[in-house]
């Protein structure tokens, strides 16, 4: 599993990115690459201007490469308009409050729209810039674009689509600067009255690519999810995706948004 930043002992820069620690000391773990161990113990922080995300991290300084968080909730809570809101926030430059990193955005419900993306990059741009002249007009226009480009949306409509742009996305982690990967409405395109085991078998394979992909890569991982649970032999909620994505440690906010997330952690 994963550290988090209270298990760390003390912080030192490297190449000269002041936004970049090192956590210091573990040692590397006999299952780990040493690509894994490296992005283990040097992390990214990144702001999104979301208070409740970017206070995950100790110092209040944004959530970290490595994080994963998973957002529920019903129809028209706000789950969409956040995820669009961080990438908003990942792909502006850095001089109107973004980080220029390039975002994957699974769409898995068929409800991604381009325009609303369009629409909220450029409230952001003219909020920054003034929109007062033709010239002002046609540079923000053009930024957009620039920002928009930063942006790559894969559509999938069944489990084996998934598992593709899955394994497509720790693909263009390796030769694309992503600071973000979006899963929409994690399986928004799977049930329709599937078996039990279809499920669970859905969700180990997320929850496979998933924990590959944050141990190879600094990345964060944001997921929408619809309010998916069961009630369980011991009247607690089972997360209708099975054990191994609810074990897979990851922060978890239930929309409308509740004072502190609930976390959970694998044992590995």
């Amino acid at each position: 599993m994963m550290s988090h930043p209270g298990d760390s002992l003390f912080f030192v820069k490297v190449f000269g990115m002041s936004s970049q620690d090192v956590w210091v000391p573990r040692e590397m773990r006999h299952s780990e690459t040493g690509n894994q161990y490296l992005n283990c113990m040097t992390r990214e922080y990144f702001t999104t201007g979301i208070p409740c995300l970017d206070g995950l991290s100790q110092r209040n300084c944004g959530v970290a490469t490595g994080t994963i968080v998973e957002l529920f909730g019903g129809p028209r809570v706000g789950k969409t308009k956040m995820a669009i809101d961080v990438t908003c926030t990942f792909v502006l430059p850095r001089p109107l409050g973004g980080h220029k990193r390039h975002v994957i955005y699974l769409d898995m419900d068929g409800k991604f729209d381009a325009n609303r993306l369009r629409d909220n990059l450029l409230q952001r741009v003219v909020e920054k810039r003034g929109n007062d002249t033709h010239s002002k007009r046609i540079q923000n226009s053009n930024l957009v674009d620039a920002c928009l480009g930063r942006v790559l949306v894969i559509r999938c409509e069944d489990a084996r689509q998934v598992n593709g742009a899955l394994q497509h996305t720790r693909t263009l982690l390796s030769t694309t600067n992503v600071g973000l990967v979006v899963l929409s409405n994690l399986a928004g395109c799977f049930f329709d009255n599937r078996s039990r085991n279809a499920q669970n078998t859905f969700g180990t394979m997320v929850a496979k690519h998933i924990a590959s992909l944050r141990s190879e890569h600094r990345v964060v991982v944001l997921v929408t999810t619809a309010t998916i649970f069961e009630k369980a032999g011991s009247g607690a909620n089972r997360h209708l995706l099975g054990r191994n994505w609810e074990k897979l440690s990851k922060y978890h906010f239930t929309l409308p948004l509740s004072t502190h997330p609930r976390t959970t952690s694998s044992n590995g």
